[in-house]
């Protein structure tokens, strides 16, 4: 792996091409990707891999999108990941097309760098949390004895941040 570059937003440069979002400036050791056409060649110069096209992403998007989905693609990328048969990822879109929600249906939920377990009627952390979460983190880290409380939150979110952040 190129020094300098963090793990962590290598790791989220390398989904959102693999999800095709569109990556229109996204700067990668002074790089700059002008349009989603360059991504095959980045992805092989940056991490010596290339995108493998999956048909089933695009055919599962497009039937997430049309059931409501605003994120069709990564949505289709993790059903596809999580399952471990075409049978079980026929089960899962029919599911998630059905309104269900997609993180109790793959078990975990992405929370900033963390990647938390969840399950059926278990509090889904939303992302507009990762602020309270991060001031967590920088309280918790100014406080000589900290003691970090975080009751009846599900997955507890802010404190998995917190005790992944500060030694």
């Amino acid at each position: 792996m190129p020094q300098g570059i963090r793990h962590g937003a290598l790791a989220q440069l390398v989904e959102r091409l693999l999800c095709k979002q569109d990556v229109r400036s996204s700067n990668l050791l002074g790089s700059t990707v002008p349009s989603p056409r360059v991504q095959p060649a980045l992805l092989r110069q940056t991490v010596g891999v290339a995108p493998r096209p999956d048909r089933r992403i695009d055919a599962l998007a497009s039937r997430l999108r049309a059931s409501g989905s605003v994120f069709a693609e990564e949505e289709a990328a993790i059903l596809v990941d999580a399952a471990k048969d075409d049978a079980e990822l026929e089960q899962l879109v029919r599911r998630r097309t059905a309104g269900e929600p997609i993180e109790p249906l793959v078990g975990w939920v992405r929370f900033g760098a963390l990647r938390l377990s969840v399950g059926p009627g278990v509090f889904v952390p939303r992302q507009r949390s990762l602020r309270l979460a991060r001031l967590a983190v920088r309280r918790v880290r100014a406080t000589r004895a900290p003691v970090m409380l975080e009751a009846y939150c599900g997955v507890a979110p802010l404190a998995a941040m917190v005790a992944a952040s500060v030694p």
